[in-house]
């Protein structure tokens, strides 16, 4: 498939015991992959951040909060509320995480990956549930310690921002899998090409291969073709479409050939 050929999906050699699942759909295949990632972060072990928590406490620690201990321990002497800092593993990212494995739990039910879904969520810690939206996953920023990440909060970003609990007016709960196919084609031909010239036996070993190159063609006007093939002085441009001919082609992409 050109999702897996295109990077979209990452592929991986099959093991014994993964012969048995040639019967998932997509959906259920991003869905598997995003439980592999989940279950190998908690295998080495989920990275803790500090952050701030505000509530009682039995002993005083941090930033005595007068007003709201006034308002909540004026009878328990004992109790002091504060503002301080907690190390743990309830912070964003994990929330982010765990809001996509309930969405996957809900739509794979009926399915094998329903099962490991709810074995991984049982490995998964308590978590403080917030609203997420795309502003709050574009916030989200890997460093050192949290880049094993990076996939599995690519795949729970995917798996959120295609999630839609109401669709015109609808109380229907789905997910839409959206894809640019026109990127993914041309995506998918200019790494088809580059293999073939980067392998061991090409007979096009003389050729490169660019993609989306911009060049000025016409004072302050450039031109961006999608593939560009060289051989020496010679260049063949490649322009990729993803369409079902009718008849003849448009006069659109006739005036752009």
């Amino acid at each position: 498939m050109s999702f897996w050929a295109c990077g979209r999906i990452k592929a991986k050699s099959a093991d014994a015991a993964n012969l048995n699942r040639q019967n998932l759909n997509l959906l259920e295949v991003y869905f598997d992959y995003y439980l592999r990632e989940i279950k190998q972060l908690i295998h080495a072990g989920l990275v803790k951040k500090y952050r701030k928590e505000t509530g009682n406490v039995k002993a005083l620690k941090g930033k005595l909060d007068f007003a709201g201990n006034i308002r909540y321990n004026l009878v328990h002497k004992e109790r002091f509320y504060t503002t301080h800092q907690v190390y743990d593993v309830n912070h964003k990212l994990h929330q982010v995480l765990n809001l996509a494995l309930e969405i996957v739990d809900q739509f794979s039910s009926g399915s094998s990956i329903n099962d490991v879904c709810k074995r991984v969520r049982m490995s998964f810690p308590e978590l403080t549930k917030i609203n997420v939206n795309e502003q709050l996953l574009n916030a989200i920023k890997l460093d050192r310690k949290t880049a094993p990440y990076e996939r599995a909060l690519e795949l729970a970003k995917f798996i959120i921002l295609n999630y839609s609990p109401d669709i015109k007016g609808g109380n229907q709960k789905m997910i839409a899998l959206l894809f640019d196919m026109n990127q993914l084609w041309e995506e998918y031909v200019y790494i088809k090409l580059r293999k073939e010239i980067q392998s061991e036996n090409s007979v096009y070993k003389e050729y490169s291969i660019k993609a989306q190159h911009s060049k000025y063609f016409w004072g302050n006007i450039s031109l961006q073709p999608d593939i560009v093939l060289t051989k020496g002085d010679t260049k063949f441009i490649i322009d990729t479409k993803w369409k079902i001919p009718g008849n003849s082609a448009s006069i659109e992409d006739l005036r752009q050939m």
